[in-house]
């Protein structure tokens, strides 16, 4: 039997939502979803465990394919707040 204490590898996968207007973001395989609001950039921290995250912009926003683990928006005055977090 072999053990690894390896962290696993992150992506941090940032969007800021430049425009006048919530935009929702599809988080999968989860099937969640957030919304972004206007003038707000978002960290999403995704772990390697599917491979590369890869982005898909659509109409109403974009969806976000890998592994998240968690969403924290950051304001203009640069305060952090956690928007969503998988569940333990």
């Amino acid at each position: 039997m072999v053990a690894s204490l390896e962290p696993k590898s992150f992506a941090i996968v940032r969007l800021k939502n430049t425009t006048s207007k919530e935009q929702l973001v599809w988080l999968e395989p989860l099937g969640d979803r957030i919304s972004l609001r206007p003038a707000t950039q978002y960290e999403m921290d995704v772990a390697d465990d599917l491979g590369k995250v890869e982005i898909d912009l659509t109409e109403t926003g974009f969806v976000v394919y890998g592994w998240t683990t968690r969403v924290t928006a950051i304001s203009v005055d640069g305060t952090r707040s956690v928007e969503w977090e998988l569940p333990s």
